[in-house]
């Protein structure tokens, strides 16, 4: 590597406070890769000087390396949000999501000599994401077609998300909801009934995939 790249290189090693890898432009050579992101990938150390697709093979087929080859052709930065990768990590094929940008690393004339790579992992976020929607869509059918009065209040502000018609009915005559109650289960994550006017109303903390409350489904008996 001569003496430009290595310049350009160790420059921005040192402004990048994240998971940050370099790739020779020519053959994808992994030239340089700090901690954050070897542990994002699987890799350790020694995956340094070898080529990007030789320590992870996985990579083949998906749409990275043409993703790859794409930014150092035109030039153009590429920052994409939750992208989802399949990587062999301790042994096993785990499925992640990263938060990552790809940019090109002009030498002379203009001409891309590297590509840096940034990333963030953020698979904990995307995986709690989607709990919380097959969350929802369960909830949804479940409340829709429930004999008894049913709802469900989404976060802390109790938004309606989905009500039934036997709740609609019994709001219709009573006009009563709790909010006390809601603030009380939401921030408590405790469950929590009572009685009013005759009705048993049963209050029901959701979780989310990292176990905090989403919301509280609500049932009412009369």
């Amino acid at each position: 590597m001569h003496n430009e790249k290595l310049s350009l290189y160790n420059n921005l090693f040192i402004d990048v406070p994240m998971a940050c890898g370099i790739l020779d432009a020519e053959n994808l050579r992994i030239e340089q890769a700090n901690d954050e992101i070897l542990e994002i990938w699987g890799r350790d150390k020694s995956a340094v000087g070898y080529g990007l697709l030789d320590v992870m093979p996985e990579l083949i087929g998906q749409h990275y390396p043409e993703l790859i080859q794409q930014v150092l052709t035109t030039k153009v930065v590429h920052k994409q949000k939750a992208g989802k990768a399949v990587l062999m990590r301790n042994g096993k094929s785990e499925t992640i999501f990263v938060d990552f940008c790809y940019k090109p690393i002009l030498g002379q004339n203009d001409k891309a000599i590297a590509l840096l790579i940034t990333a963030t992992d953020v698979t904990d976020r995307e995986n709690d994401r989607l709990f919380r929607a097959e969350s929802i869509r369960t909830l949804k059918a479940v409340i829709t077609t429930a004999p008894v009065a049913m709802c469900y209040f989404q976060g802390e502000h109790h938004k309606v998300n989905t009500v039934n018609t036997h709740m609609l009915e019994l709001w219709k005559k009573y006009e009563y909801m709790g909010v006390r109650e809601l603030n009380y289960v939401f921030h408590t994550g405790l469950p929590y009934t009572h009685t009013v006017q005759g009705v048993i109303y049963s209050y029901t903390p959701v979780r989310d995939g990292l176990g905090g409350t989403m919301g509280i489904v609500l049932v009412a008996n009369f």
